[in-house]
């Protein structure tokens, strides 16, 4: 459907009909990216790819002739995008269009526009003009490019030695750094007809020696075109595409060339190769549309698509960032790769029709010795890794954590080091790459399917005997760590299968934490026991760290590190793998609760003649709702008086000298709540009834009565006389200050009489 003057008018005319725009998909901060400023060689030129939502789309259908749309705004648009071609990505396609509507397929729209614009206009600009109800993604497609390392033009057929190394071929040449694919062929299989493998590539030459016998022929059910400007059924012959499909699937034992994984053994062939032409062979970019072609093939017969091919990236925090973002922001390529996945050997109605449910998707890992690569680091596809015939890792292979399995994809430094196949316009040639080593992994896939394929088998148990039967811990990696295995076509068809992996522990406890508690614990996998899947750790709160021994994993849990709530933590084995197990632990952390004042503390009375010493039971007085263990802070208001300390709930007060002051206390949880109480505490002579102090005294002396009330005072000299009374009101905590300054200086005898009490003591007058 071309109406590209029609769209970009109804955009305009429908944003005030849909004011609720679809949600575009969220795409975590950490992951997203902002391209270099330079990386415009990298992009398609002059084209945008759009995801709609169904209303735009349904709108756009309905729509008349774009010759009868005119407007200010159209005229506006066209004139500033030169618009020349909006169409599906994914085409109409029959008896499946119900499947890939479900599938979301038809949602994705190319539209291709002026290359002068991307002179004038930056990529947010674009971005930010599409930006209108409908549209829920905007995506530049990046440039493909074949991931061939280099290729001699040397015939020598016979030199297979990815498939049989014998360490006799030349210097460095060792023995066993092969695919191990012999064993098979004598005892299983060489590759049946009935299994077809796509190659989304350059186009395979129909009329190869090598490969005519086997090449689908272009049409419904077989090869197919989706290079920009080339009939569908016109298929240009590639040397990249032809070498790829040789490795896979040359005819083996008819004396012509050289043989193949999977290409049988009767001189007739053995899989079928349906050839989905995404270039040219012109250039090693990739110019059609690999989105389509891999849909194709999962529409008409193919369970097995390689891909020797990737995204291209100026620089390796690029293709990091693209790498990161892959699996999570929407892209057509994404979405033919699920499709594949998902519907690969299922007819229109759900039913397996071909030899397996669903599909494997295979990429090459990329030529570039960086870490990152897409799309071969998106988690459901298999991502292969280059070795050479040395039994090492080449030094051009991208690698990390995502690569699946490591296969022969040719030394660099002779042409009997590369890998030996079929090219473009009958010959043969020498080539090396990632690209090379994808295609072994087709092949042995191609010859499991061929062995163990029909009614009931997935696509998983053919990715799990792929995968897990590899000879692991043999290769030598130069430092580019990665899980996966070196293939090993015998090991995985005599693969017996793998323990699950489960988790256990001897912890007894909840995971509902107070506020304050801190513990800790392990979980034991089982089931890693090579330790070769890999173990990735997750927290989504400061409150628990994960730390990982061995297959143990060690959790601490510090509740006050974090605010309370709900956390998830736990840890992923084998991401991406058909072994792939996952704990996933909730942590509460219970809201916090100051400690309270169960009673206030009482007034203390001491002995200052003896420095009498008190201890008090803090636990009686304070507690804490979250069974803490409380800190306490005491303060002495009149610090020459009394002392105060507490040791663990222990309050210690001890009289230093007469007199009355404040105590407090503060009680403290670990998240810094308080409570605060406080008591008087009095130091006197607690053998007599009445404190009279000073004494000598000057001016002022202090009476204090241990029971309250009124009292007499009586002041007698030595002659007997009396020489001051005064009638006082006073109590333990109300003591009367009594002004003897009038008096002269000399000894007296001091009478307090009243409520019971009757006291005579001799004060001395200064």
């Amino acid at each position: 459907m071309k109406k590209s003057f029609l769209f970009i008018a109804s955009l305009l005319t429908l944003a005030s009909v849909f004011s609720c725009k679809q949600a575009k998909e969220e795409i975590p901060a950490e992951v997203t990216s902002e391209e270099t400023p330079d990386a415009d060689r990298f992009f398609v030129p002059g084209e945008i790819i759009l995801q709609l939502d169904d209303n735009l789309i349904s709108a756009l259908e309905q729509a008349q002739s774009p010759t009868s749309t005119k407007s200010a705004d159209f005229n506006a648009v066209a004139s500033l995008l030169q618009v020349y071609s909006f169409e599906r990505v994914f085409p109409e396609a029959g008896k499946f269009e119900a499947r890939h509507r479900a599938a979301g397929l038809h949602r994705w729209y190319r539209l291709r526009y002026s290359e002068e614009l991307l002179e004038t206009k930056a990529d947010t600009d674009i971005e930010d003009l599409f930006n209108l109800p409908g549209v829920l993604t905007v995506e530049r497609p990046r440039v493909q490019e074949e991931q061939a390392f280099n290729y001699f033009n040397d015939p020598y057929a016979y030199y297979c030695w990815f498939l049989e190394n014998d360490g006799t071929l030349g210097s460095g040449f060792k023995k066993g750094s092969d695919i191990n694919v012999v064993p098979v062929w004598e005892q299983f299989t060489t590759g049946s007809k009935e299994i077809v493998v796509a190659v989304v590539d350059t186009g395979v030459d129909l009329n190869h020696e090598d490969l005519s016998a086997v090449v689908l022929a272009p049409g419904e059910g077989g090869s197919q075109s989706f290079i920009e400007g080339y009939d569908p059924l016109d298929i240009p012959a590639g040397n990249h595409g032809c070498n790829v499909a040789g490795i896979i699937g040359a005819v083996n034992n008819n004396q012509l060339g050289g043989s193949s994984v999977a290409g049988g053994s009767d001189g007739t062939g053995g899989v079928r190769i349906m050839s989905c032409a995404a270039s040219d062979g012109k250039t090693s970019t990739l110019n059609g549309n690999t989105s389509a072609a891999i849909v194709w093939a999962a529409d008409n017969g193919a369970c097995i698509v390689n891909n020797s091919w990737g995204n291209t990236y100026s620089t390796e925090e690029e293709a990091r960032k693209a790498s990161m973002e892959y699996d999570y922001k929407p892209s057509s390529s994404r979405a033919a790769i699920d499709y594949f996945i998902d519907n690969a050997g299922i007819d229109e109605t759900g039913k397996q029709v071909g030899p397996m449910k669903g599909g494997l998707v295979v990429f090459s890992a990329g030529n570039s010795s960086w870490r990152w690569s897409t799309p071969a680091s998106y988690s459901r596809v298999v991502a292969v890794g280059a070795f050479q015939h040395n039994n090492a890792v080449t030094s051009y292979s991208n690698y990390g954590t995502w690569v699946d399995i490591w296969a022969p994809g040719g030394g660099e430094d002779s042409a009997e080091q590369m890998m030996f196949g079929p090219i473009a316009g009958g010959g043969y040639a020498w080539m090396a790459g990632t690209s090379q080593a994808a295609p072994c992994v087709s092949g042995v896939a191609a010859l499991l399917l061929s062995y163990y394929g029909g009614p009931g088998f997935t696509a998983e148990e053919l990715k799990e005997k792929l995968i897990w039967g590899a000879k692991f811990g043999v290769l030598n990696m130069k430092d580019k760590a990665s899980p996966g295995g070196r293939l090993d076509a015998y090991g995985s068809f005599t693969y017996q299968g793998r323990e699950p992996v489960t988790f256990t522990t001897d912890y007894s406890g909840n995971f509902h934490f107070k506020s304050h508690e801190k513990t800790q614990f392990t979980y034991t996998i089982h089931g890693n026991d090579d330790g070769l899947l890999s173990i990735e750790t997750y927290s989504l709160s400061p409150i628990v760290d994960i730390s990982v021994k061995g297959n143990d994993l060690l959790f601490k849990v510090n509740a006050l590190n974090g605010e309370p709530g709900t956390y998830l933590a736990g840890a992923v084995v084998g991401e991406g793998t058909p072994f792939e197990a996952s704990l996933d632990l909730t942590f509460t952390i219970e809201p916090n609760h100051a400690p309270t004042l169960v009673k206030a503390l009482e007034n203390q009375v001491l002995d200052a003649e003896t420095n009498e010493t008190r201890t008090i039971d803090l636990t009686q007085y304070i507690t804490d709702p979250d069974g803490e263990v409380l800190t306490y802070v005491t303060q002495v208001e009149t610090g020459s008086t009394a002392s105060a300390t507490v040791s663990g709930n222990t309050l210690t007060v001890k009289a230093l000298t007469y007199g009355q002051t404040a105590v407090s206390v503060t009680a403290m949880d670990a998240r810094g709540e308080t409570v605060k109480s406080s008591f008087s505490l009095l130091n006197r002579n607690t053998a007599l009834p009445v404190d009279l102090y000073p004494n000598p005294v000057t001016d002022y002396m202090t009476v204090r009565p241990t029971q309250d009330g009124t009292f007499l005072i009586q002041f007698y000299n030595q002659a007997g006389s009396k020489v001051l009374e005064e009638s006082i009101q006073a109590g333990l905590y109300q003591p009367y200050r009594l002004n003897v300054s009038s008096l002269a200086s000399g000894l007296y005898t001091v009478v307090v009489d009243g409520n019971g009490i009757n006291y005579r003591a001799a004060i001395m007058k200064l």
